[in-house]
């Protein structure tokens, strides 16, 4: 034989055993069936589109690779070798929770996890879990869970929401209070004395008397500020106007009997051209706001209370909170839902007769808890009592 017919051999029986090597690669050289626990799972073969377990599936020379996934339960990655003919592949049930916000897009935040809803929070196994959810305008809900057993669960929560305006809102949806309950809209802050002035002068623009009133004192003042106390808004005869008392602007109204807050009420009602019908608070709403759930108490020294610059009960000497009556509003941060002054600084009128909420510049710790309800004459004003608006949500027009 010649050389090169040699060679020519010699070249395609190396061709013939690569080929048999490769086929050996490329063939599967036995057959294995799948089962997974729990049945049923999804098996993906090497990439291709999974089927439900148990099938067999075609094992190569080197092993064939698998992708095991089912709902509920941490997907498994394997690769099955020659030599078995059933396998059995164990899943371990997945263990967290899925959040769904409304509105969606919020900050959801557990330990070392944040990410944006909808979201899953993976978690190490049962436990008690709190939750963190945040929104726009630092607005922020608190959500607890507790896992008995290794579970995936559900959380869908709404939370307040701000709405811009005159008086700025907050809006509470009504699943927050009781199930099926329609959400309503609670004011950021009290309501201060430049904003009740502005209420006076439009109800009373002549200021009014009939020759019984003591000096300063006008027929609107003796009907709704029934107060032995300096108020924020005096009767200035000379301009003709209700005024704020210089620097008092931005304090909290105070001395307003409850009938004068729920004219104030009425009249934002008719004036403001939102839709919106105002009024006071029931109690179970505004302790609902105050606390944000339940998630918040505030602590000493972030609220106005009886502290020792409080002259008259000196209630707490060991806590200085700035003031020694009633402070502006906004002094002091705001509660989780964005809401300030739901503790101290002034009582506030709720719509149950007598009822105020909150406590006040002249009141204990303890008073200034946003589960905390007070009695007071409803025909007098106070200077430690003043109010917020609230809204029904149905009246408010989101153009």
């Amino acid at each position: 034989m010649k050389p090169s017919h040699l060679l020519l051999l010699l070249g395609i029986l190396c061709a013939f055993f690569t080929a048999g090597l490769f086929a050996l690669d490329l063939f599967p050289i036995r057959r294995t069936v799948v089962v997974t626990v729990p049945d049923g799972a999804l098996v993906s073969v090497g990439g291709a589109p999974p089927l439900h377990s148990p099938f067999s599936i075609p094992v190569h020379r080197d092993g064939t690779r698998l992708t095991v996934s089912r709902e509920g339960f941490r997907t498994v990655e394997t690769i099955v070798r020659p030599g078995a003919d059933t396998i059995v592949v164990y899943l371990e049930r997945l263990c967290g929770i899925a959040v769904f916000t409304d509105p969606e897009g919020l900050t959801v935040s557990w330990e070392g996890f944040t990410s944006m809803s909808p979201c899953t929070i993976p978690l190490p196994g049962p436990g008690s879990y709190e939750i963190r959810l945040t929104g726009e305008n630092g607005i922020s809900d608190r959500v607890s869970r507790v896992l008995l057993v290794p579970e995936l669960v559900t959380l869908t929560r709404e939370i307040p929401v701000f709405v811009p305006g005159n008086p700025s809102m907050v809006r509470i949806p009504g699943s927050l209070l009781n199930p099926g309950s329609r959400g309503f809209l609670a004011g950021v802050y009290e309501v201060t004395a430049a904003e009740f002035a502005v209420f006076m002068n439009s109800v009373d623009p002549g200021l009014r008397r009939t020759g019984g009133q003591l000096s300063g004192r006008t027929v609107l003042t003796d009907s709704i500020l029934r107060c032995n106390w300096p108020l924020p808004v005096v009767a200035n005869f000379d301009s003709g106007r209700y005024e704020a008392v210089p620097g008092m602007e931005n304090f909290p109204m105070h001395g307003m009997n409850q009938n004068g807050a729920e004219m104030y009420c009425r009249w934002l009602s008719e004036v403001s051209g939102n839709g919106l019908l105002y009024r006071l608070p029931e109690p179970e709403e505004w302790q609902l706001v105050a606390g944000a759930a339940g998630s918040h108490v505030p602590a000493a020294g972030t609220f106005n209370c009886s502290d020792s610059s409080e002259g008259i009960l000196t209630r707490h000497p060991d806590v200085e909170d700035g003031f020694a009556v009633s402070a502006p509003v906004g002094s002091y941060p705001a509660n989780p839902w964005g809401l300030y002054d739901t503790a101290g600084n002034l009582w506030e009128w709720t719509a149950s007769r007598g009822t105020a909420a909150g406590g006040s510049w002249l009141s204990s710790l303890e008073d200034c808890d946003p589960c905390v309800l007070a009695q007071f004459s409803p025909e007098l004003g106070y200077p430690f009592v003043g109010f917020r608006v609230f809204a029904d949500e149905n009246s408010y027009r989101n153009d």
